[in-house]
C-alpha cells in the first residue's frame, strides 16, 4: 500500500526549533526534492521551472511580502516495488515515466494556485517516492496557504482517486516526528 507523509516538524535531536522557517528552508527542500543524484532527471514543476525554482519561489514570497512563517511545504509518496510493477501491468510504461507521471498528477491537484515542484527518487530500487515541494504563498493573490484539515483531507480523497486509476491504495502516515501534520502558518 502506497504510503503518503507530510514532513511537518523536525526530529527530536535537531537543532532547529520549528521546520521550514528559516531563510535557507526553500533551497533545502527543493534541492533535496530535485536532487539529480536521486531523480535522474525525473523532475517537474507546476507555475515554477524546475531548474529556477527556489529563486522563483523566494521571488514571489518577497514580491507578496510572506517571506516569514512556514516557507514551503513537503510531502512524499512511498510505494512498494510490487505495486509499480503491477501499475505498471495494468497501464504500461516503464517504472521511473510512470512515476514522473504519478507525481505530474498528484502535484496538480495544486497546480492553479501554487508553485510546486516534485522529483521521483529512484536511488532506493527497493524504495520508488516521490518528493513534492510547495511554495507556501498562491501565485493567484499571495495569500498564506492555510494548512487545514480540510484541505489535507481534500488532498488525501484527490490522491487516493488518482492512484485508484493505477490500482495502488494510498495510506496516510503521520509525520515520525510529530503526533500531529498540520503546519502553524
Amino acid at each position: 500500500m502506497a504510503t503518503l507523509k507530510v514532513i511537518c516538524k523536525n526530529p527530536a535531536d535537531s537543532c532547529y526549533d520549528e521546520k521550514y522557517k528559516d531563510a535557507l528552508a526553500i533551497e533545502a527542500v527543493v534541492s533535496y526534492v530535485l536532487n539529480p543524484d536521486k531523480t535522474q532527471g525525473y523532475i517537474g514543476g507546476w507555475g515554477v521551472s524546475p531548474t529556477n525554482a527556489v529563486r522563483e519561489m523566494e521571488l514571489l514570497q518577497r514580491l507578496y511580502h510572506k517571506d516569514s512563517g512556514v516557507r514551503i511545504r513537503h510531502w512524499i509518496i512511498g510505494f512498494t516495488p510490487s505495486e509499480i510493477e503491477r501499475a505498471s501491468s495494468n497501464v504500461g510504461g516503464a517504472m521511473d515515466q510512470l512515476l514522473w507521471t504519478m507525481g505530474a498528477l498528484l502535484a496538480e491537484y495544486y497546480k492553479g494556485n501554487y508553485q510546486v515542484v516534485w522529483g521521483v527518487h529512484l536511488d532506493k530500487p527497493r524504495e520508488p517516492h516521490i518528493h513534492f515541494a510547495m511554495s507556501t504563498v498562491s501565485l493567484v493573490n499571495g495569500k498564506k496557504y492555510s494548512g487545514s484539515k480540510t484541505d489535507y483531507s481534500a488532498y488525501i480523497a484527490y490522491a487516493k482517486s488518482v492512484l485508484r486509476y493505477y490500482g495502488i491504495n494510498l495510506w496516510p502516515i503521520s509525520d515520525q516526528a510529530v503526533s500531529k501534520y498540520v503546519h502553524t502558518y
